[in-house]
């Protein structure tokens, strides 16, 4: 079955490789490079379903996902972000797998979560994990208004900061411009509001963040 699988996302690529004259010239080793980027991700793959039952792939909206995976493998650069990929489409398959009554809303889910995942990089992923840590620490995801919300922010932001700075070498002021930027994922929000002493550089993750963690 993973055989079949990989056929399926194979055509996916052969196809779209022929559409892209300029590597005419260089085509063995595109070729060669997308298939080491292609069995890192399968292993993956592999590491993280039981079985896979390819049956499910002549429903349309799958082949669309799976279609749309293979895009985004093309595309990627890092083997971390392959392997949060895999580990994407692993979880997916699983799901539309063991609850086909959800199957539409999986499909939907995938579909954002992996055009998500193509606008972000690795190190920008990683300071989404740290902030989530210090969310999960102050059980932020519970609190009700954004004044309150604020206040707990504001009580562990500096610490975020230096934690940001140890793992990843991001100042201060590169982390906002960085944060500034995830807004447009849907991963983060700002806080906006008039509040005294408050600059208006300060955030949390969305609700999409931690749906897109719990289907992880």
């Amino acid at each position: 079955s993973l055989m079949n699988l990989a056929t399926l996302v194979r055509c996916s690529a052969l196809i779209i490789i022929k559409q892209l004259p300029i590597f005419a010239v260089c085509s063995d080793t595109f070729k060669l490079y997308q298939e080491e980027k292609f069995k890192l991700f399968l292993d993956e793959v592999q590491k993280g379903t039981a079985s896979l039952n390819t049956k499910v792939f002549n429903e349309h909206d799958i082949l669309h996902n799976a279609y749309l995976t293979q895009l985004a493998l093309l595309k990627i650069r890092q083997n971390e972000k392959i392997k949060l990929l895999a580990n994407l489409f692993a979880s997916y398959f699983n799901k539309i797998t063991d609850d086909v009554s959800k199957r539409n809303d999986y499909n939907d889910d995938y579909e954002l979560f992996i055009n998500i995942i193509e606008q972000i990089n690795m190190n920008e992923w990683k300071l989404l994990i740290i902030l989530y840590d210090f969310e999960l620490k102050n059980e932020l995801v519970n609190k009700k208004t954004d004044s309150n919300v604020l206040t707990i922010i504001s009580s562990y932001w500096d610490n975020f900061l230096t934690e940001v700075k140890s793992q990843l070498n991001f100042d201060k002021l590169y982390v906002e411009a960085v944060l500034t930027k995830l807004n447009g994922t849907g991963l983060y929000q700002t806080i906006n509001g008039m509040y005294l002493g408050y600059l208006g550089n300060k955030g949390n993750l969305t609700p999409i963040f931690y749906k897109l963690v719990g289907f992880l």
